[in-house]
């Protein structure tokens, strides 16, 4: 069964790793992505055609603004419907995509039999306030053959949309745990690790101002504790004067972005996964892998009620009130404090990654949704 693995710019080898195990099992698959993917590529294990994407021709936002206008998106991949002639099935990503509207448009024409979309989006009706994005979208909703939702709250906006109940199926993803996997940790340290772009969103500021009060309190061992913060992204400058003005530097580390081969390491080294993302208006949380790999290392969770995090980490970590930084404190505190409490909640996120996070059954289950089709 020939698949075509459709994801633009956004092509990457940690969802990918749900559709590595496939290959040779008798489905031949090929991703797509533009000539400038923002992800590495490196441990995909099939082919990968590279095709323009007008979006990355320009940054000017009178450039995008023309494109979104004209086509309600900007994520258009230049000769994709005819690249997925002879194709069994079409496999793209969110019914707002440009790219999925032309998955569907070489279904009409008969070049691939069957489209599926993947959604991660857990809001409603987003992108239908652009009318040509809202147009596109609804016969992608209309001639969509299989929606793969990665949540179950994804499939509540997918609903929502008008997308027929009968042709969802939920499936979360998972990653490699031969990988991602609980190893002895050195040191006497106690570590905080989080992990994820600097952005507003994903909550970085509340964990230096959490990690302040700790510092403060006489009841923990300060000299101990450790945050670690790994990521890169537009609020990078900001977040390292805050340490600095909050006399950090000697308990927060700031790591810039890592090649994925090393995340296994660097969640060995940690106590405690700490990342509190809060809604904002233009998103929230939608399925958090980086969650996924913590557990599935035996690592206490602490995270803000945002999204689809409740969903994903489940009994086996700490919710806290998103943009609190007393509540991120307090939840810490009662980890720092007490092993037992942090071996408990490492052992319980161990067993769910083992249960619903794991690629390999995760990608027997997608081949089962191809055979459906």
């Amino acid at each position: 069964m020939k698949i075509a693995l459709i994801r633009g710019a956004n092509l990457n080898e940690f969802e990918m790793q749900n559709y590595n195990p496939l290959v040779g099992k008798g489905f031949d698959l090929v991703g797509f992505t533009s000539k400038a993917p923002r992800y590495g590529l490196e441990r995909i294990d099939f082919p990968v055609k590279k095709l323009p994407q007008l979006g990355d021709f320009s940054d000017s936002s009178k450039y995008k603004g023309f494109l979104r206008r004209f086509f309600g998106d900007d994520q258009v991949m230049v000769g994709l419907e005819k690249a997925l002639e002879g194709f069994d099935i079409a496999h793209s990503a969110e019914t707002f995509n440009y790219y999925t509207y032309q998955a569907i448009k070489a279904k009409l024409s008969g070049w691939v039999k069957k489209v599926v979309v993947t959604v991660w989006e857990n809001r409603p009706l987003v992108g239908e306030d652009n009318p040509k994005q809202g147009q596109f979208k609804k016969i992608v909703l209309q001639n969509t053959d299989l929606f793969h939702a990665v949540t179950e709250r994804a499939k509540e906006s997918l609903i929502l949309d008008g997308a027929p109940v009968e042709k969802i199926r939920v499936l979360p993803y998972g990653v490699d745990l031969e990988r991602f996997r609980r190893r002895e940790k050195d040191g006497e340290d106690i570590v905080i690790l989080s992990v994820g772009r600097l952005v507003w969103e994903k909550g970085f500021d509340h964990i230096l101002f959490a990690a302040k009060k700790l510092l403060q309190d006489p009841e923990v061992p300060a000299e101990r504790l450790k945050f670690l913060i790994v990521g890169d992204g537009p609020r990078r400058e900001i977040l390292e004067r805050q340490i600095q003005k909050l006399d950090l530097e000697k308990n927060v580390t700031l790591i810039r972005h890592l090649p994925y081969e090393e995340m296994p390491k660097i969640h060995a080294s940690a106590d405690i996964f700490l990342l509190p993302s809060l809604p904002i208006p233009s998103g929230q949380e939608q399925f958090g892998i980086v969650f996924v790999e913590a557990m599935a290392c035996g690592k206490p969770v602490v995270a803000g009620r945002s999204g689809s995090i409740p969903e994903v980490i489940g009994e086996a970590g700490v919710l806290v009130q998103p943009g609190d930084m007393l509540s991120i404190a307090q939840a810490l505190k009662e980890l720092i404090l007490d092993k037992n409490l942090r071996d408990k909640y490492g052992q319980a996120a161990l067993e769910r990654a083992r249960a619903l996070f794991d690629a390999d059954k995760v990608a027997s289950k997608l081949g089962s949704l191809y055979n459906e089709l």
